[in-house]
C-alpha cells in the first residue's frame, strides 16, 4: 500500500505542469514594453485592437491588463477619448521625489533605533550584482537592480506602514520613470556612475551618523531624479 501511494505521488509530481503566466500578465509586461520602449507616451491612446494582434489573445485577456494597469495609475480613462498612457508633469516628479526621500530617510531612522544595521547586508550583494553589469546590459535590468537597493533598504526597516506606503507610491514612480526615461541610453550610458553612487552610498549608511546617512540618501535621489527629469525634458523636446 504504501508503495503503490508513493508512486502514485512521485507519478502526479513528474506530471505536474509548469503554470504559465496568466494571458493577462502578459499583456501587462508588452504595454509596459512599450511604454519603456517609447512606442507608447504619455496621453497616447491604448489600442485594444492592437494588443489583441501583437499577442494574439481575445479581448477578455487585454481589458485584465488594461484594469490592472489603470488601478496602478499607469493607464487612465479620459472621457470621448478612451484608455490612454497616464501623464505626469515636472511637479508630479518633484512630489515623488520628496514622498521617496520622506520613506527612505525614516526607513533608515528605524533601522537605527531599532539596531536592525544587519538588515542592510542584502545591499552589499545588490552592488555587487550592479558590479557585475557590463556596459551593454540591457536597461531593464539596469532599472531592476538600483529598484531593487531602494526597495530592500525599506524592507530593512521592518515597518508595515512603512512598506505599505512605498508599494502605494511605487507604480507612480516607475510610470515616471519609463515615460520620461525612453532611451536606453539615459542609464546604461552611466553605469559605472550608478554602480559608484550606489556603493558610496552603502558605506555611508553603515559606518556614519543617522543625520549624515539621511543625507546621503536625500542627495543620493536628488542626483538620480535630476537626471532622469532632466533628460527626459531633452527627449520631449527632440
Amino acid at each position: 500500500m504504501g508503495t503503490r501511494g508513493g508512486s502514485r505521488t512521485s507519478a502526479s509530481l513528474e506530471e505536474r505542469p509548469v503554470k504559465a503566466r496568466p494571458l493577462w500578465q502578459q499583456a501587462v509586461e508588452n504595454i509596459l514594453g512599450e511604454i519603456r520602449g517609447g512606442q507608447l507616451r504619455s496621453g497616447q491612446r491604448v489600442v485594444e485592437a492592437h494588443l489583441q494582434r501583437t499577442l494574439r489573445v481575445s479581448r477578455n485577456p487585454i481589458r485584465e491588463a488594461i484594469r490592472q494597469l489603470e488601478q496602478r495609475n499607469i493607464l487612465e480613462y479620459r472621457p470621448n477619448v478612451g484608455t490612454v498612457v497616464a501623464t505626469y508633469t515636472r511637479e508630479d516628479a518633484t512630489i515623488i521625489v520628496e514622498n521617496r526621500i520622506f520613506l527612505e530617510k525614516k526607513a533608515m531612522q528605524l533601522i537605527t533605533e531599532h539596531d536592525r544595521l544587519a538588515n542592510l547586508a542584502g545591499l552589499e550583494r545588490i552592488v555587487d550584482e550592479m558590479s557585475k553589469r557590463s556596459p551593454d546590459a540591457p536597461i531593464q535590468s539596469v532599472e531592476r537592480l538600483d529598484y531593487a537597493f531602494h526597495d530592500f533598504l525599506v524592507q530593512a526597516a521592518e515597518n508595515t506602514m512603512l512598506r505599505k506606503l512605498w508599494e502605494t507610491l511605487d507604480p507612480v514612480t516607475k510610470m515616471i520613470i519609463y515615460t520620461w526615461q525612453t532611451h536606453e541610453q539615459a542609464f546604461t550610458e552611466d553605469l559605472a556612475v550608478e554602480y559608484e553612487s550606489h556603493r558610496r552610498l552603502l558605506e555611508v549608511l553603515r559606518g556614519s551618523s543617522l543625520t549624515v546617512a539621511q543625507d546621503a540618501i536625500d542627495a543620493h535621489i536628488q542626483r538620480s531624479w535630476h537626471t532622469t527629469v532632466s533628460y527626459g525634458e531633452e527627449c520631449a523636446g527632440e
